[in-house]
């Protein structure tokens, strides 16, 4: 769980120069931010917050889903998304240890209530998000 603190005092679309930015202002988060990937919301199984749609699903190394361990041991089942405008990267990136090879990560969070879902991936030309799916599910109806 991260320090509540942390997250009221990050903006919730952080933007680093150079990273999406389109020269007329607006960068890639911002367009990520209003699009819908279509297909059925996922939220957040702790608050319920929006966090991306089936829609939004891509593969990577040839599939959606993925198992993987961290250097402390703890291992994790997560899908492939290529937007999450529901989650806040926090922290440093890193390519330390990265699941992808050529990938930059950097651990998400709920914005909702800061309930640990993933990681961001990145290069300089791609970006996805490996949110851990049993803390994912399909919206009610509405």
């Amino acid at each position: 769980m991260v320090d509540r603190r942390m997250i009221d005092a990050t903006p919730l679309w952080c933007y680093q120069p150079g990273d999406g930015d389109t020269g007329a202002g607006e960068t890639t988060i911002q367009r990520e931010r209003a699009t819908d990937g279509g297909g059925k919301h996922l939220v957040c199984v702790k608050c319920g917050a929006a966090i991306t749609t089936d829609g939004d699903r891509i593969e990577k190394d040839g599939r959606h889903e993925h198992d993987s361990v961290n250097p402390h041991g703890h291992g994790y089942h997560y899908g492939c998304f290529a937007r999450a405008p529901g989650v806040m990267p926090i922290g440093e990136q890193s390519d330390h240890w990265s699941w992808f090879p050529g990938y930059r990560w950097q651990t998400a969070y709920c914005a909702g209530c800061g309930e640990h879902l993933g990681w961001m991936f990145l290069t300089n030309s791609d970006r996805f998000y490996g949110l851990i799916l049993d803390r994912l599910e399909e919206a009610g109806d509405e």
